[in-house]
């Protein structure tokens, strides 16, 4: 089974800051290869959200999207790790091998805290994301 995990970090001044207990997920989609989308809950919870979709066929795709509230000023960012996990047996066909990735040792001390045990992981990008407190908070209530 294919797991999407989505790892956050805040930064306070360009400085790895913990993350503040008052984030709370607002909408979380996940969308098959059929094109519908529906809401789910993330399996795990801030700053790890992981989606386990249970069927995805060979060949299929499947895409999660996330809203997070949280309290924000300027200096803030949140630093997001996009990963996706399976095991090798995953893996059937004649002549596919498999990919590995390493991963940051602070991403998987996280996963740990977490309680979360790690399917090899075969994809990781990381992106920086300026907070913006003047942007619509979309009713969530924060400032």
């Amino acid at each position: 089974m294919p797991e999407l995990r989505f790892t956050f970090f805040r930064y306070i001044n360009v400085v790895v800051t913990p993350v503040s207990s008052t984030v709370a997920v607002l909408k979380a989609f996940v969308e098959l290869n059929s094109g519908s989308e529906e809401e789910v809950a993330p399996s795990v919870v801030w700053p790890v959200f992981s989606y386990k979709p249970d069927l995805v066929k060979a060949q299929n795709t499947f895409t999660v999207r996330l809203r997070f509230c949280t309290t924000c000023d300027t200096n803030e960012s949140y630093g997001v790790y996009v990963s996706v996990h399976f095991e090798s047996s995953a893996y059937t066909s004649a002549g596919c091998t498999s990919e590995s990735v390493v991963v940051p040792a602070s991403v998987t001390a996280l996963w740990s805290a977490s309680g979360l045990t790690t399917a090899t992981t075969r994809a990781l990008a990381f992106k920086l994301i300026p907070s913006n407190p003047e942007k619509e908070p979309f009713g969530c209530g924060c400032v």
